[in-house]
């Protein structure tokens, strides 16, 4: 759990400071500097709620580190996806015309992610996932980036590891959820 906790954390810290520098909404200056902001697109309540809070965790103590390091300040505005597609997008609309960010940094879970993309796409706001992992995730456009690995190499390896063993049958019993449909046909295709 520790070193999940500590990848999740690096992940996002990299994200931030590659949009830092990189893709910014300047919303002004505090005392000369710069402050960048970018929204934070998580479930916060309902069944996810605690992959949001771990996000929401590790967002703040990198956005922290960038703050202390670098000469500009981050702020992260968060709103609540709830692991589902129609507040996911509620919400991501809100960041985009409310609040005004170019950089979106979320969801959990691919559906919400997918259900997004779209919106972000057609506003050249910059999506990123560092936890959803569906297939379709990579071709959801130019925008729309993840930073988890496709999961045709898990299916592969799951698939690898089972022809070791001699193992010629199996069953699935797979989720609805396009993560969990990206997962189940990588494993049959391979």
């Amino acid at each position: 759990m520790k070193k999940a906790k500590i990848l999740v954390g690096v992940i996002v810290l990299s994200a931030l400071i590659i949009f830092g520098f990189t893709l910014v909404n300047y919303q002004g200056t505090t005392n000369g500097t710069q402050t960048i902001t970018i929204g934070g697109l998580f479930p916060f309540s309902g069944v996810s709620a605690s992959f949001g809070e771990r996000a929401k965790n590790a967002m703040d103590i990198a956005v922290d580190e960038v703050n202390q390091q670098y000469p500009f300040q981050l702020q992260i505005i968060y709103e609540d996806d709830k692991g589902e597609s129609a507040p996911a997008v509620s919400s991501a609309n809100k960041l985009m015309e409310v609040d005004k960010v170019n950089v979106i940094i979320g969801t959990a879970k691919s559906d919400p992610m997918l259900a997004v993309a779209p919106l972000t796409e057609s506003k050249n706001v910059i999506f990123f996932t560092p936890i959803a992992g569906a297939s379709a995730i990579s071709q959801a456009g130019d925008y729309v980036f993840r930073n988890l690995e496709i999961p045709d190499a898990h299916g592969k390896g799951a698939a690898e590891y089972l022809k070791q063993k001699s193992v010629t049958r199996t069953a699935l019993l797979t989720a609805q959820a396009s993560n969990a449909q990206s997962y189940a046909k990588a494993f049959k295709d391979h």
